[in-house]
C-alpha cells in the first residue's frame, strides 16, 4: 500500500469538496441557486473530489490499485462520519448519508479503473 498517495488523494479529496461547499454556501448566500440545487452540486462535487483523490491515488501506487484508490473513499467516509457524531452527537445515518457513502465508494472504484 502506497500510505503517502492515499492521505495526499485524500486531502485533495477534502480540497476539492470544500471547494464545492463553499461556492455553494456563497451561491445560496447571495440568493444566486436555490438549496435544492446547491445540495445537488455538493454532492457532484463531493463525488468529483473523491475521484480525483481516489484517481491520484491509483496514479501513484505501482501495485494494489483497487485498494488504495478504495482507501481514499473509505478514509474520507470515517472522517465525514466522525466529524457528523461529533456535531450531531448522535451516529444518525439518514437517506443523504447513504447516498454520499456510495458516491464516494463509487467515485473511489471509478478511480481505480481510470487510473490504470
Amino acid at each position: 500500500m502506497n500510505l503517502k498517495g492515499i492521505l495526499k488523494g485524500t486531502l485533495w479529496a477534502y480540497l476539492i469538496t470544500a471547494v464545492f461547499v463553499l461556492a455553494g454556501a456563497a451561491l445560496t448566500y447571495f440568493n444566486l441557486l436555490d438549496e435544492r440545487r446547491i445540495s445537488i452540486g455538493i454532492y457532484a462535487g463531493t463525488a468529483f473530489g473523491v475521484f480525483i483523490g481516489a484517481l491520484g491515488a491509483a496514479k501513484t501506487s505501482e501495485s494494489r490499485i483497487l485498494l488504495n484508490s478504495l482507501c481514499v473513499s473509505l478514509i474520507f467516509i470515517a472522517v465525514l462520519l466522525g466529524a457528523a457524531f461529533i456535531l450531531n452527537g448522535s451516529a444518525a445515518i439518514g437517506a443523504r448519508t447513504v447516498s454520499v457513502i456510495g458516491g464516494a465508494l463509487a467515485a473511489g472504484f471509478m478511480g481505480a479503473v481510470i487510473g490504470k
